[in-house]
């Protein structure tokens, strides 16, 4: 706000992330072996998460979960809310594949625009796949920041019929800048990329703490609280 758009400092509040509180709310999870059986996976094999996007290059993440299968690893496919369950039916029933949408339907596929809506079971879905999986891959999301949070090493891509800029924007460049993820610029890379985190999850680490640690401070699930007395203050002054 301050350096990208000229705000005085005194006019900046940091509240934290209230999308982000029920991250840091301790509650029980479960085992690895028993999420991965719920999700018809096998327990012995390294899991990866790919989450999807939408984009002009309708093939492209079917592209990636095709040369994935081919490590011989569990992977859990999670369709952005803005695509369709229908564009992954290859994968439906494949083995060691689970493919499933981010929450509860709420609109037929023939209508445009969001279609899920998150429960509170959802949200904690969310948990378990960052805290269960071994490697997750996305295009370019916020989701990578999320993954980070639980120290669960990302690959972002930046290639395919339509290239998305995403990647050099302002706020989106500290992840890959400090080297807090891989940047595969094609198939191949990625896939090499991929063997590098699942033999050694630990790789670039301390990378992923500092990020976290300068962009998500607040790590006690009180954001909201934060926000509300803000706004309380501003309506009471």
């Amino acid at each position: 706000a301050i350096r990208l758009h000229g705000y005085q400092p005194e006019r900046v509040f940091v509240s934290g992330v209230m999308r982000f509180d029920h991250y840091f709310h301790p509650e029980p999870l479960g085992t690895r072996e028993e999420f991965l059986v719920s999700k018809n996976l096998d327990p012995n094999q390294k899991t990866v998460l790919v989450a999807t996007a939408t984009d002009p290059d309708p093939d492209l993440h079917r592209q990636v979960i095709r040369r994935l299968r081919k490590l011989g690893v569990n992977i859990i496919v999670r369709v952005h809310p803005l695509e369709r369950l229908s564009a992954y039916d290859e994968f439906q029933g494949a083995k060691n594949v689970r493919v499933e949408l981010a929450g509860s339907v709420r609109q037929a596929d023939e209508v445009r625009g969001w279609q899920v809506e998150e429960s509170l079971a959802d949200r904690l879905n969310t948990k378990k796949l960052f805290s269960f999986c071994d490697l997750h891959i996305n295009r370019s999301s916020t989701f990578s920041l999320e993954s980070l949070i639980f120290d669960l090493p990302v690959i972002n891509f930046d290639f395919g019929t339509s290239r998305v800029p995403i990647v050099t924007f302002p706020h989106y460049q500290p992840l890959i800048a400090e080297g807090a993820v891989f940047l595969a610029r094609d198939l191949d890379e990625l896939v090499r990329y991929a063997k590098i985190y699942l033999a050694n999850p630990s790789l670039d680490r301390e990378n992923r703490k500092q990020l976290v640690s300068r962009l998500v401070p607040f790590q006690d699930g009180l954001a909201y609280k934060r926000n509300v007395d803000f706004l309380a203050k501003i309506l009471h002054d």
